[in-house]
């Protein structure tokens, strides 16, 4: 069985002119663009300021776990310290087992913090060693101005990352996190391709996460001649940059896969995975009744288990999908995973 680390690659479509002076018109705190291919930094924003990581934290958390040698097949029992921890999670039961494979589904698709200590408690036979081993790794990659003090990136004293360091790790791991709490406002880290070009875009503390994202995007690609032959990082303040339009594409791709752009006709956003039908059914009946297309996709893993998905969607645009993906968080608190439509199969739930 291969890696199950996935890489979430979110390019955003642009309908009209505009310009953009990068320091003065973005809301985050802290900003990076990194150059994929060569990890140098094309633009910065006070890159080095520490700041809450929110749930980009779970980055680490999977490189940890996906090289420790552990058979993703391994299972872990759920305790009680685990289940207690806030949402967004699983909700897993005390006692309960769980493998390897499906805490990092959860972690990586439905930002689970339930799972992030269960993982946690059982590599590193605690939370406090597995973090301290966190830190460890992050150093080790490079991400020098990073400390981590839980799993699941809860907001917590002395847990903190800064732009540069997740734009270090997002380039290791080659996986997309996004992540919110009220101290961290709004984070983000995802890599991003155009026209053979991969861009890594990393983001704290922003009060409008998918603008700044989109403008970052832009202004990268539009500029990426001339801020690869600048001095890393140097950017005028001053500086206006005209955008064209075009339309551009998202898609999922595993570390083995060519990096490559490919369109998607349709979006669907995931809204969480359980183990049990009718939690999942549940939760559907919830976002109907908030006017949501909602439904659920039964997905049979290893060892004869099943996992049902809660998906709403589709979604014609990328822009229209992050707007209800906002909207979802800012009504039921929860964030989603959006996906390009065509990555999922049909199924008995959802017939095509």
């Amino acid at each position: 069985m291969g890696p199950i680390l996935t890489v979430l690659l979110i390019l955003l479509p642009i309908n009209s002119v505009w310009s953009f002076s990068p320091d003065a018109d973005l809301t985050a705190r802290a900003a990076v663009i990194m150059d994929a291919a060569t990890g140098k930094i094309l633009y910065q924003k006070d890159s080095d300021l520490p700041l809450p990581p929110a749930s980009t934290t779970k980055v680490v958390t999977a490189i940890l776990a996906l090289e420790s040698g552990r058979k993703l097949t391994e299972s872990f029992t759920v305790s009680k310290a685990a289940t207690r921890v806030p949402a967004t999670k699983l909700y897993l039961r005390p006692g309960q087992t769980i493998t390897i494979e499906d805490l990092l589904y959860g972690i990586l698709l439905s930002s689970a913090n339930d799972a992030s200590m269960v993982l946690a408690e059982g590599i590193g036979g605690s939370v406090e060693r597995y973090t301290e081993l966190m830190t460890k790794k992050a150093h080790a990659i490079g991400a020098l101005n990073s400390n981590f003090t839980n799993p699941h990136g809860l907001t917590a004293p002395d847990h903190y990352s800064t732009a540069r360091d997740l734009a270090i790790l997002f380039r290791y791991a080659m996986k997309n996190a996004t992540g919110y709490t009220h101290a961290a406002q709004k984070c983000f880290v995802g890599a991003v391709v155009r026209n053979g070009v991969t861009l890594i875009v990393s983001i704290l503390g922003a009060r409008d996460q998918w603008g700044d994202t989109k403008k970052l995007l832009e202004y990268g690609f539009d500029n990426y001649q001339t801020l690869e032959t600048q001095p890393a990082g140097k950017t005028s303040m001053s500086e206006r940059v005209s955008v064209r339009p075009e339309h551009i594409s998202a898609s999922i791709v595993t570390p083995q896969e060519d990096i490559k752009s490919k369109p998607s006709d349709a979006y669907l956003l995931q809204v969480g995975s359980f183990r049990e039908r009718d939690r999942a059914e549940s939760l559907v009946k919830q976002f109907s009744a908030d006017g949501f297309e909602a439904f659920v996709e039964t997905i049979s893993l290893t060892g004869g288990q099943t996992t049902y998905r809660v998906r709403v969607g589709p979604y014609a645009e990328l822009l229209e999908a992050q707007e209800i993906a906002q909207e979802i968080l800012d009504k039921n608190g929860l964030r989603v995973l959006i996906l390009p439509a065509p990555a999922v199969q049909p199924t008995a739930d959802n017939p095509s």
